[in-house]
């Protein structure tokens, strides 16, 4: 019987994708743990396909069943091509794993809204709100959550946003220590997101941004190797090419929705740094309205996936 309906719920999941419904962050499943049974992606972006207990993709040998759609690696990095679908084979003796693919046409101009700091029992429901009046999907880049605000988290994916990685805690001192008490940072929220949610997750966000100085003062130079290591540990990281000055600088709603109005620009992908913190009203207030002229102007919102591509600060330590 479990069996039967583990088969109903990848069936159903599959249907979803198949039928174009972006934005959801499906439950990692499939043999061997495999994180990535279907996916959708756009044309030019990169997947880098991966297990959730982290054996190695390299073990595997990799094929596509339309090179010309979708391409794989022998690294097991997906890119896609063209728009269509294809099915990725990954072989290790007898042993066998496929990604459904589906590969949709990318808009030229794209929003992500990305909220960093959640959740907040004040803030994030009423974020979710207004997202869901706008019919937008969002990407939050969440710190460990209390028990109490599970229920929050599960929210935003029930919802079809994107759940990410800003820290399992965000001191400073802390964070910054060390390369490796910095991938415990990441490891201890991945692995508490997958046993509570079931969902496996790979975006991050450092805290104050890969740009941030402040880590000078715990570790000299340690920015300058976390931006080459976070890859080669399985995760992808994000800072901002739009900031909404929510925490800091904007003192109410109308200069957040300036400061994101003056940031944004038509023909690349806007990834906007915005805050779901306890009470932030500016953000709250202004978030209707930087959607409503968002769709005016012409820009398409989505949220981030495992294969989106990365925005990048200069390093300053």
């Amino acid at each position: 019987m479990k069996t039967i309906k583990r088969t109903i719920c990848l069936l159903l999941v599959w249907m979803l994708v198949a039928a174009g419904i972006e934005g959801i962050q499906v439950k990692a499943a499939g043999t061997g743990k495999f994180a990535y049974p279907q996916f959708t992606m756009m044309k030019g972006e990169k997947l880098p396909l991966q297990f959730t207990d982290k054996r190695s993709v390299r073990e595997y040998t990799w094929t596509s069943s339309d090179a010309k759609t979708a391409s794989v690696s022998k690294k097991g990095v997906v890119k896609a091509k063209k728009v269509g679908t294809a099915v990725i084979t990954g072989t290790k003796g007898n042993e066998s794993v496929t990604c459904n693919l589906t590969i949709k046409k990318k808009p030229k101009s794209i929003i992500y809204l990305t909220f960093d700091d959640g959740p907040s029992r004040y803030s994030t429901p009423k974020i979710l709100k207004i997202l869901k009046k706008n019919n937008v999907k969002a990407t939050f880049f969440e710190l460990k959550p209390a028990k109490k605000d599970y229920d929050l988290t599960q929210r935003i994916l029930d919802e079809g946003h994107t759940l990410a990685i800003h820290g399992y805690q965000h001191k400073y001192e802390k964070v910054y220590q060390s390369d490796a008490g910095y991938r415990r940072n990441l490891d201890k929220l991945q692995a508490l997101f997958y046993s509570k949610f079931g969902v496996w997750c790979t975006l991050s966000r450092f805290p104050g941004g890969s740009s941030n100085t402040v880590s000078r003062h715990y570790n000299k130079g340690i920015m300058t190797r976390l931006s080459k290591k976070v890859g080669t540990w399985g995760y992808k990281y994000f800072d901002w090419n739009v900031s909404s000055s929510d925490a800091g600088g904007a003192k109410n709603a109308g200069q957040v929705f300036r400061s994101v109005k003056s940031g944004l620009v038509k023909g690349r992908e806007n990834v906007i740094l915005m805050h779901d913190f306890s009470h932030n009203d500016k953000t709250i207030r202004a978030l209707d309205r930087v959607i409503k002229y968002g769709k005016k102007k012409g820009f398409v919102f989505k949220a981030m996936t495992a294969a989106t591509t990365e925005v990048h600060h200069g390093i300053n330590n």
